[in-house]
């Protein structure tokens, strides 16, 4: 199969033809490319490697953020908690106070 035969199914399916060969998926083939369509098989492997790439990127991003979320529940529970030995106090100073 050609890749102008890829490119026609996969505008078909509306996707990528990198997509149609399974490299989103991190999956392993055998691509040989005639010398017409070398200047094609090096700009999509090029595609697939910016795409990897910016993927790994958003992927690092969103772990970040999850992470700072975490910090930021966890701040939120240690003042919770402050605030809950405070209010404890409070009641039992006035336990005590009430019966003197």
């Amino acid at each position: 199969m050609n890749i102008t035969r890829l490119e026609q199914i996969a505008e078909v399916f509306g996707i990528e033809a990198i997509e149609l060969l399974g490299m989103a998926d991190k999956n392993m083939f055998n691509l040989s490319c005639t010398s017409s369509c070398t200047n094609y098989c090096t700009n999509t492997i090029e595609m697939h490697n910016t795409y990897t790439n910016t993927q790994s990127i958003e992927t690092k991003s969103e772990i970040e953020k999850l992470q700072l979320m975490l910090q930021l529940k966890d701040k939120e529970i240690e003042l919770k908690e402050e605030k809950i030995r405070h209010l404890t106090e409070v009641v039992e100073l006035l336990k005590a106070k009430d019966s003197l």
